[in-house]
């Protein structure tokens, strides 16, 4: 069985003066659907014409459209694919599931929990097969890590201590990104690096119960890297996090993207007998995970080297930010071919958007107190 895919989202042009990669859809969604043989890649779709048919010849795809809804609807589609910028992904994917086509959805879902759930609650009662872009869930070191702590590994996990401090605000956005300034836009620090990273938590350890949180901006204004536009900034940049999981063992997390230099993401985990820690320099969600532990009553960490089940998609190289991704879309035709539901998912993403909300809700209360 072959799932026939349309992308919606498959632009090519370059992202500024000093750079020639494509876009995320292009890069990624483009590379994964057209490389994995259980799918193919037959339609492209961006706003131009001469984009989407540069999209189509480079990426393989019989068709180009400019119109979402007119490739929605073509017979020869089994799979929408949306890879593009957040407050556009409540209107295409619903417009995706009314038409009965199975959807892989990058994260955010959407703007909020209310658009969220409404999508969620269509995928439900028309039976269509959903996933969505919560790239932690394909990574052989965040799989792993899982299973080290269900397994005991350290004993009782005690406390958890994360940061993701990244600097995608201070090295220049773009023109073509200004919905990541803006409140309204639905994609921000907490929203993108706290809900990948958090999402990653609660995968490894279990629910969490958010106990105290403060959201921020700290830098208010941005100037543009290519039209030199001064805009002002509404969407949070920074976020502190201090929770529990329903385990009991005790969280701290901190997340920013204008911390720079960067520093990546670092997680320590603390149980009755050992540590865990877990490193990334780049984007934790699409990069190489390096796991070490440390052995109670010693004060040295050993590597500790993941083992080969992990990796179930040989097309593409570790390291690759197709990786995370081909391996979630791998199990998602699985998922479809065997009429099963798989994870990640558009109930995950609620639940994902439902705990986002709670962190700004503590935060604003905080703030009122």
């Amino acid at each position: 069985m072959t799932i026939r895919v349309g992308l919606i989202g498959a632009n090519g042009h370059t992202r500024g003066p000093t750079t020639t990669e494509a876009r995320w859809g292009g890069r990624v969604h483009g590379a994964v659907f057209s490389t994995l043989p259980e799918c193919e890649l037959v339609a492209v779709c961006t706003t131009r014409r001469e984009t989407a048919e540069i999209a189509a010849q480079n990426l393989g795809a019989k068709r180009a459209f400019v119109d979402y809804r007119e490739m929605i609807e073509w017979d020869d589609i089994d799979l929408v694919s949306v890879a593009v910028r957040v407050d556009l992904h409540h209107p295409m994917v619903l417009a995706a599931i009314d038409a009965g086509k199975h959807v892989y959805c990058e994260w955010p879902l959407a703007v909020n929990t209310i658009e969220a759930a409404e999508i969620l609650d269509r995928a439900q009662k028309t039976g269509i097969h959903h996933a969505v872009g919560l790239q932690s869930h394909g990574s052989p070191g965040i799989l792993y890590l899982r299973d080290l702590i269900a397994q005991g590994d350290i004993g009782r996990i005690l406390m958890v201590n994360m940061i993701f401090f990244w600097n995608a605000a201070r090295v220049g956005r773009h023109a073509y990104v200004p919905y990541v300034l803006s409140a309204e836009g639905g994609g921000n620090a907490l929203s993108i690096l706290g809900g990948h990273s958090i999402n990653a938590l609660t995968k490894i350890f279990g629910d969490l119960n958010v106990l105290s949180a403060d959201v921020d901006t700290l830098i208010p204004e941005e100037t543009l890297a290519d039209t030199k536009e001064t805009l002002k900034i509404t969407s949070h940049d920074s976020v502190n996090i201090i929770g529990r999981f329903v385990s009991g063992a005790m969280l701290t997390a901190g997340v920013s993207w204008i911390t720079d230099p960067k520093l990546g993401w670092r997680m320590y985990a603390y149980g009755t007998e050992g540590c865990l820690e877990a490193t990334s320099d780049g984007m934790m969600q699409m990069s190489p995970i390096t796991i070490r532990r440390g052995s109670a009553g010693t004060d040295s960490f050993e590597p500790i080297a993941i083992p080969d089940k992990y990796y179930w998609t040989p097309e593409f190289d570790l390291g690759t930010k197709q990786f995370n991704v081909g391996q979630i879309v791998r199990r998602f035709v699985q998922g479809i071919e065997q009429g099963r539901a798989v994870s990640p998912n558009f109930e995950d993403a609620l639940a994902l958007h439902q705990l986002v909300e709670k962190i700004e809700l503590s935060s604003l209360e905080h703030r009122q107190s």
